[in-house]
């Protein structure tokens, strides 16, 4: 039960970063081909109402990001994984979203 678990909250954690980077392409190719690291955004419950399920994706998603590290990363590049809590709020994870876009890119 408890490796079920864990599945579903990396398959949650991949699936809402996925929306993420996907939302977040064009004008940076050059920039990001030149960059030292890969840097992913994620927009999770880490306190509020639905705090249980963010946190287990979260250390899900820690979990993908330091294996794939250890493994030598992406296209020889570290990932860096940055979380922000929005919360269990609507608006809060709008801000967190738009924050994770404009500021830690």
């Amino acid at each position: 039960m408890r490796k079920n678990y864990r599945l579903l909250a990396v398959f949650v954690a991949l699936v809402m970063l996925a929306g993420l980077v996907t939302g977040c392409g064009g004008g940076g190719e050059q920039k990001a081909a030149d960059a030292k690291e890969i840097v992913i955004g994620g927009n999770f419950e880490m306190s509020g109402n639905v705090a249980t399920f963010g946190t287990a994706a979260v250390n899900g998603a820690k979990l993908y990001f330091e294996e794939v590290n250890a493994a030598g990363g992406v296209l020889d590049k570290q990932i860096k994984f940055v979380t922000l809590d929005n919360k269990s709020d609507a608006t809060e994870s709008a801000n967190v979203a738009t924050r994770l876009i404009t500021q830690d890119k």
